[in-house]
């Protein structure tokens, strides 16, 4: 079974992106459980609406800044928004598929990038139930845009693609040590019901 994954890639020093995001976490107003480990991501740990939320964040060895990957099955781009309010930095978000049994099946490939001044960049292709193409925001210069009129629409965003978008902006997830990381990952965990 092909599901997708979602993961925020977040540039700038580490330290100043751990504490906006603890902010911007503490901002709902939820009690927070959140300690430091080694990195273990567990990529089938993702629902549609888990009891209890989960994001990780951690410092890809290969890279400059911080990736997080949340067990919510959007990839939670609220905490986006919520960063960005407190801080501006340099995100992408990509949402990629992987052959995982998993609990939900559905198709969606994202490319979704913010810059530090704000402006955005989204690319989609998503299966309800036709395949579906969309695009908003200035094209960026390293994107294949002759594939974007691609007659299967599925193929007008691939993961290739994809990884090759975030290669651009200087995160290689091809990479093993995109995956590894010499400093402990941060872990977050809070309630996702409703009080009262």
């Amino acid at each position: 079974m092909i599901d997708n994954r979602d993961f925020t890639l977040i540039k700038g020093d580490r330290e100043e992106i751990l504490s906006a995001v603890h902010e911007a976490l503490i901002s709902y107003g939820k009690k927070l459980i959140s300690y430091n480990a080694p990195l273990n991501l567990d990529l089938t740990d993702v629902h549609h609406n888990p009891v209890v939320l989960k994001c990780q964040l951690w410092t890809p060895d290969n890279s400059e800044g911080v990736a997080c990957f949340g067990n919510l099955e959007d990839g939670m781009p609220f905490l986006v928004y919520r960063l960005m309010k407190i801080r501006p930095f340099e995100i992408t978000r990509v949402s990629l598929e992987f052959d995982i049994d998993c609990e939900f099946n559905y198709a969606m490939r994202v490319f979704h990038h913010i810059d530090i001044d704000g402006n955005e960049r989204y690319v989609r292709v998503m299966q309800d139930p036709k395949w579906d193409f969309w695009e908003q925001g200035e094209r960026l210069p390293f994107e294949q845009v002759d594939k974007y009129s691609e007659r299967f629409i599925k193929k007008r965003l691939t993961d290739e693609m994809i990884l090759d978008y975030a290669l651009a902006l200087g995160w290689d997830l091809r990479s093993p040590d995109f995956w590894k990381s010499s400093t402990d990952a941060r872990y977050y965990e809070w309630s996702n019901r409703k009080i009262g």
